[in-house]
């Protein structure tokens, strides 16, 4: 079931219902049945493996409070990441490593053939193993108590609207919530139906609109031999993968707020980000976060000599390229991410000693213009390794995005080209006018006949050009 989907929404009104409808005690059972039945749709084993990884790390949060001893927590500790870890690895690295071995074995004109796995990768299990890691780390700092309640903390690990794609909510945050007795309020229904229509307008509007373009290009490079091409069709994808991912979050957000949860958010507005540090501020928050408290910060953080800083830097952003996906083109859009950060640590370290290197003292909101243009060209830049099929194809657009003929670009099929093109401007208009504000408090502040014509308007917008056909969310695939 995916959330662009009416078999989705069907199993979510009955879900609220149900839910809404049952003693307050016994709710939780209520989301742990929904959410491992939606679970269990895509396969009886992915299921299975959510429960040995669910299991594992509740026995493990047990025994780390009642353990004293340094040597016994840090087994349990690896006890944690060894399962966690090794599925993750085992499901979706395992092939990316016995490819990549194949390769040199080829290139050193070895006869050895390295074996294949067929199993299907589970879907969410690095969103679902991060979730689990990110509570077994807290009990073991002593930061937060084990949860004793296998229910609740089952329900948390699996609840259907974060177990696909995230966000990756925080045990400290999300657990209590499920002890909570959630009264039907109309604040949110109103901000949760608010974010679901937003997200709905990113996917079904803008998203899978120009993800036609985008494909039609990246999916066949050596048709296109025009630089204009590739440049609209990488500018494109940044704003498909952005509307494509924030929009399934603002649902997942919305669905939750629905059930009277309250879940972060996971993107602020991270095209107007005046340097890619502060990108990493605003895109993919929880993934971004967890990072710099679960690697980053043990590594050392900024706490070192500013060589092993940019080191830590790069090892992030290698790790978190990995952790997208099991590809070259992932671990170079990462690194190229480490890099920017990397000479951004570099430029603060020399600028505080040097105040000559601030650069050009221009007014503050041209500067700011300035810095948001060049940080949208760098993120833009990094998201073709992202979306190219493999290196090669990567390199290939780069070139000729520099080199090639600079006529008319390639335009595909007019009306997905232009709905997705205005479906762009309407969210940047949108974009800008919220900025630093959650979307739905700035909606819900708005007069009645102005926000009632905002959201009519935006209904007709989806139902008159939304693409209902267009498939998986992309994050969906890590």
């Amino acid at each position: 079931m995916q959330f662009n989907s009416m078999t989705f929404w069907v199993f979510f009104l009955l879900c609220f219902v149900a839910y809404y409808g049952c003693p307050a005690r016994w709710r939780w059972t209520v989301l742990l049945v929904a959410s491992y039945y939606f679970y269990g749709c895509w396969s009886g084993y992915y299921a299975a493996l959510l429960m040995i990884s669910t299991g594992v790390d509740f026995g493990v949060g047990l025994a780390l409070e009642k353990s004293r001893g340094k040597g016994a927590r840090l087994g349990l500790l690896l006890l944690s990441l060894g399962c966690n870890l090794g599925l993750l690895c085992w499901f979706k690295y395992f092939n990316f490593l016995s490819g990549s071995v194949q390769a040199l074995v080829d290139a050193l004109g070895g006869t050895a053939r390295l074996p294949i796995m067929t199993a299907l990768l589970p879907v969410g299990i690095s969103f679902y193993s991060f979730k689990t890691l990110s509570y077994v780390f807290e009990v073991y700092r002593g930061t937060r108590p084990a949860e004793r309640h296998l229910g609740h903390y089952a329900a948390y690990v699996a609840f259907f609207p974060q177990i696909l794609m995230g966000p990756i909510a925080r045990a400290a945050h999300m657990l209590p919530q499920f002890e909570r007795a959630h009264q039907l309020n109309y604040e949110d229904i109103a901000c949760g139906l608010r974010l679901i229509l937003l997200g709905m307008f990113k996917k079904l509007v803008v998203a899978d609109r120009l993800g036609i373009y985008v494909d039609s290009v990246y999916n066949n490079v050596h048709f296109h031999a025009e630089s204009t091409t590739f440049l609209l069709a990488t500018y494109f994808f940044a704003f498909q993968i952005y509307c494509d991912f924030s929009g399934y979050s603002d649902v997942a957000i919305g669905i939750s707020r629905l059930l009277g949860f309250d879940v972060l958010a996971n993107f602020r507005t991270p095209y107007f980000s005046t340097s890619v540090g502060e990108f990493w501020r605003r895109w993919h928050i929880s993934l971004s976060t967890w990072f710099r408290d679960y690697l980053y910060i043990p590594l050392g953080g900024s706490r070192v000599v500013l060589g092993w800083r940019c080191a830590n830097v790069l090892i992030v952003f290698l790790v978190s390229g990995l952790w997208h996906g099991a590809n070259w083109t992932f671990v170079a859009w990462g690194g190229l991410h480490g890099l920017y950060l990397a000479v951004s640590v570099l430029r603060a370290e020399y600028v505080e000693r040097y105040p000559l290197l601030r650069g050009w003292p221009a007014p503050g909101k041209l500067r700011d213009a300035l810095r948001i243009f060049v940080t949208f060209q760098l993120t833009s830049f990094a998201w073709i390794f992202f979306r190219a099929n493999s290196l090669s194809d990567a390199l290939y657009a780069i070139r000729t995005a520099c080199t090639g003929h600079l006529g008319m670009p390639y335009l595909g099929n007019t009306s997905h080209f232009v709905y997705g093109t205005a479906g762009v401007g309407l969210l940047l208009i949108f974009d800008a006018w919220v900025r630093e504000s959650d979307p739905a408090e700035r909606v819900g502040t708005l007069s009645t006949p102005l926000r009632w014509g905002l959201y009519l308007g935006a209904a007709a917008i989806i139902l008159l050009i939304g693409v209902f056909d267009g498939g998986q969310f992309i994050y969906q695939q890590f």
